[in-house]
């Protein structure tokens, strides 16, 4: 049981080849003594044109459902995959037609009742309805999400885009504060040299003793204040 649903294991129709010319009829497991009526039919069908055993070993497999032979020669296989096969039509039974095994294992082998398996007829189970009206109703959902993920993105990247371009406006702004800041510091420090300076002669001339002397205080005040 897996997220609380049950599944029942499948053993895998695939038939090992041993033989790349192997050839292979589904669908015959409901015909009793299937082998022994096709290998009778080779033999009588092709038994002239190959003077010799027609075929050379056969068996059938997945629970004799499938019936597989390797025939005496390649021109002998291929004459019975081009002629119509109706040996089993009068009996009822629906088989596929002659192929070679390996393309009948890459098909994928279907079971015996597959062809009826979805007749009309058959009644359909509701929890199976439902499970699969749920996986469908998933899978649509899936399949929107997929197709939302490239305008996802191409919102993702605008967004990223103005991100940066906010952050490079930022660091513009913050290098022009910066600067500015800098002028004003230095104004800051420079008059306030000045005013040290002017404070000082005005301290001197008040302090000097003749009037030439002052008078050469008051002259370089003035030319520091010009």
């Amino acid at each position: 049981m897996i997220n609380n649903r049950s599944y029942i294991p499948h053993r895998a129709r695939h038939i090992q080849t041993l033989y790349g010319l192997k050839i292979a009829i589904n669908g015959v497991g409901n015909a009793q003594s299937a082998k022994s009526i096709i290998d009778s039919y080779l033999e009588r069908r092709y038994g002239d044109f190959v003077g010799d055993t027609v075929v050379r070993r056969s068996r059938v497999e997945l629970d004799s459902s499938v019936d597989c032979a390797i025939l005496a020669t390649p021109q002998v296989t291929q004459h019975f995959l081009r002629d119509p096969f109706t040996l089993l039509e009068n009996s009822g039974f629906t088989t596929s037609p002659p192929q070679f095994l390996y393309l009948l294992n890459s098909a994928g082998i279907p079971p015996t009742s597959f062809t009826n398996c979805f007749s009309p007829s058959t009644p359909i189970d509701p929890t199976a309805q439902c499970q699969f009206n749920s996986l469908s109703s998933q899978c649509k959902t899936m399949a929107a999400t997929i197709c939302s993920i490239p305008d996802d993105q191409k919102m993702l990247g605008h967004n990223i885009q103005i991100a940066q371009d906010n952050i490079t406006r930022a660091f513009a702004d913050s290098a022009d504060i910066y600067a500015a800041s800098n002028l004003s510091t230095a104004a800051q420090f420079e008059l306030s040299s000045l005013q040290q300076t002017l404070t000082t002669l005005q301290l001197v001339s008040v302090m000097a003793q003749t009037d030439v002397a002052q008078k050469n205080i008051q002259k370089s005040d003035i030319k520091m204040c010009i």
